[in-house]
């Protein structure tokens, strides 16, 4: 049996001195091995960081125009700091929703399904990863600290905490910033689903024709100012029918449909496909080009790649958008590429067949935007 030297004894000092420095020298190495894999942990969460975009009712409308620009202005501070996955945060407060007249509809009882009608336009975010509601602000801001080290965040916690609309940053700011660096405005790509399924509508209802969405605004409870002239659009519809091989899309609620445009065959209602408005936008994406009035939908087509030509312009707001520079007889947002254009014209008749030419003319009509790719996910509506 081996015996093992007395504590005190000299054997016993030396083999606790070799012990010791082994054991050091093991830590170290250690230490250095824990050291090396932390750097590569570091550089992994960096190939992960993401962009917390932060959606606070508090202070943002239930709007799909204002909802809109904020994934644009999402996806421009993404592709700006390179992170490349957007998690939504939405906030709200029961005790304190919205005050706007517009809105004073929602209330603690049906706001889970008036936030459930925004939700969809982040399917047109290519970069849309997660989505976080959270109806307690500690809970939010805590999620917000206690992950700080993975985010990008957007708006900064400066706006955020002040509670600023974010509207006003994203077009004077964010866009100008984003042309300045890639000479463009930010797109939206919409996701394969998506633009399956408008590859299928227009297979089975343009044919050969071109496609020409339309935004119109028809809504009797707020807003009267910046309806749309419906005599105005019929007539400039029923003009078109026989002469120009195109056919025009409009883009509405159920509510604003005039019976009279299921009367041209020159113009499909798009609810009268049970659209759902993740389709319409996805429409108005990929149409040749986009016409209509300054409502909430029209947003889409200010980031898109195709040309566009939005009516009455409200000069009352001009002041307002730094952004904005005079060209020629129109208005255009500085971000905006060639042909994407507003105009204070009203909408008569003659105005609309004259916008509506200039960009028709300068198009190549043998290329419509249908793809050979269609599958049957396309037309199978998710909700």
């Amino acid at each position: 049996m081996l015996k093992l030297p007395v504590k005190n004894s000299k054997l016993y000092v030396f083999f606790y001195q070799r012990y010791v420095s082994i054991r050091q020298n093991y830590l170290k190495v250690v230490t250095f091995l824990k050291w090396i894999v932390g750097l590569f942990s570091l550089f992994k969460i960096k190939s992960k960081e993401r962009l917390l975009f932060i959606y606070d009712l508090t202070f943002q409308p239930f709007s799909i125009g204002d909802f809109i620009v904020a994934n644009a202005a999402a996806i421009a501070v993404s592709e700006l700091e390179k992170t490349k996955q957007v998690d939504i945060l939405v906030i709200f407060d029961k005790n304190n929703l919205t005050k706007t007249k517009e809105f004073s509809h929602v209330n603690a009882d049906n706001i889970y399904f008036n936030i459930s009608s925004l939700l969809p336009i982040a399917q047109i975010n290519q970069y849309f990863s997660n989505l976080l509601v959270f109806d307690n602000r500690f809970q939010a801001d805590k999620f917000i600290l206690d992950n700080i080290q993975y985010y990008k965040v957007y708006p900064n916690i400066k706006l955020y905490g002040m509670g600023t609309y974010y509207y006003w940053d994203a077009l004077n700011s964010i866009f100008p910033r984003y042309f300045d660096t890639y000479g463009r405005p930010p797109y939206f790509i919409c996701r394969n689903f998506l633009n399956s399924w408008v590859n299928q509508f227009f297979s089975k209802n343009i044919e050969d024709h071109l496609p020409v969405t339309i935004n119109l605004r028809n809504n009797k409870n707020h807003g009267q100012n910046r309806n749309s002239n419906l005599n105005e659009w019929h007539k400039f519809f029923v003009y078109c029918n026989s002469r120009y091989k195109v056919k025009f899309i409009i883009i509405c609620s159920i509510n604003e449909v005039d019976v009279r445009w299921r009367q041209c065959s020159n113009v499909l209602v798009v609810k009268d496909f049970h659209t759902f408005i993740e389709h319409d936008l996805a429409l108005i994406n990929n149409s040749s080009f986009h016409m209509g009035s300054p409502s909430g939908p029209f947003n889409v087509a200010l980031f898109g790649k195709n040309p566009y030509i939005m009516f009455n312009f409200e000069r009352d707001y001009l002041k307002l958008y730094s952004s904005i520079i005079e060209k020629g007889n129109y208005l255009s947002f500085s971000f905006a590429n060639p042909l994407q254009l507003m105009t204070l014209k009203e909408e008569t008749f003659d105005n609309l067949l004259f916008e509506f030419l200039h960009i028709y003319n300068t198009l190549d009509h043998s290329k419509i935007p249908i793809s050979d790719e269609v599958n049957d996910e396309g037309m199978v509506f998710l909700r």
